[in-house]
């Protein structure tokens, strides 16, 4: 279900999940007259650091809403908390297409992109954004009843969180389902990940994507000017790229690519955790 237009009005907060691609924004009214959600599923205790309240809500997966966040300035009817994941989706998919995120696994053995190593420009803007973080951005959806204690987590965390769960939802989006792990949206946990991504220097590949205009005469299903394509590199030697895709359909295309590159073996890494 895609997040609709008319839900930009209301506040959104922010729920991570493991794997980061399974988070979801969870849209609520945050005043007596402001906007409700139009096809509200749950009541959930709301806490912003002041008082728990019961509201309803409705939940949208981050990768229904991201069409929504990452279309043009949603006007001065959005609301601050959407106005404010608008802005950090784009920060994302800028250091998607910048290369800077690496693959990764979770605790659960699922993979995973992450961000990457950031310079000194990026993590001032990070700062910048995590100061701007709504109240409602960092509300914590509560079970029934309430947890007792209960903290909000730090803005840096959940800023974190959000650009996690974004890289690692771009590159899945319109991928086969059986691309295999880091494209594939439920590739089955492997144990053999964690020896891979652990063997890994941190700037031995990158994933960038590649922004190509859309054939007027082919069929578009995503109604877009343009089509990305998602490409591993090595950042040692970044002219040498392989579509992703390429990895898993054309052996011998890809192994060519990165054979200059010793320290790359990208291909038969992520097929050997694929078979483990």
């Amino acid at each position: 279900m895609t997040a609709e237009p008319t839900i930009a009005g209301c506040a959104a907060t922010f729920v991570s999940a493991d794997p980061p691609r399974d988070s979801r924004l969870v849209f609520w009214s945050d005043s007596p007259d402001g906007p409700k959600p139009p096809n509200t599923d749950s009541r959930t205790g709301i806490f912003t650091g002041e008082a728990v309240n019961s509201v309803p809500t409705q939940n949208v997966s981050l990768a229904d809403a991201l069409p929504m966040l990452l279309s043009p300035a949603p006007g001065d009817t959005a609301h601050r908390s959407i106005t404010f994941w608008a802005a950090s989706a784009r920060t994302a998919l800028g250091y998607l297409g910048a290369g800077k995120v690496l693959p990764s696994v979770t605790p659960h053995g699922r993979d995973v992109w992450r961000l990457g190593t950031l310079d000194d420009e990026d993590a001032s803007h990070l700062r910048l954004l995590a100061a701007a973080l709504p109240p409602e951005a960092r509300a914590i959806p509560l079970g029934d009843p309430p947890a007792e204690g209960v903290r909000l987590p730090a803005a840096v965390d959940v800023l974190r969180d959000f650009l996690t769960a974004v890289v690692d939802i771009l590159p899945r989006l319109g991928s086969p389902a059986d691309a295999g792990p880091y494209l594939d949206w439920d590739a089955e946990p492997s144990p053999g990940l964690h020896a891979w991504a652990d063997a890994q220097a941190p700037e031995a590949i990158a994933l960038s994507l590649r922004i190509d205009p859309v054939d007027p005469g082919a069929v578009d299903l995503s109604d877009s000017e343009f089509d990305a394509t998602v490409q591993v590199h090595g950042v040692a030697r970044p002219g040498v790229v392989c579509d992703a895709v390429d990895l898993w359909r054309h052996p011998t295309l890809a192994e060519s690519a990165f054979a200059a590159d010793p320290r790359i073996d990208v291909l038969g890494a992520l097929r050997r955790a694929a078979e483990d």
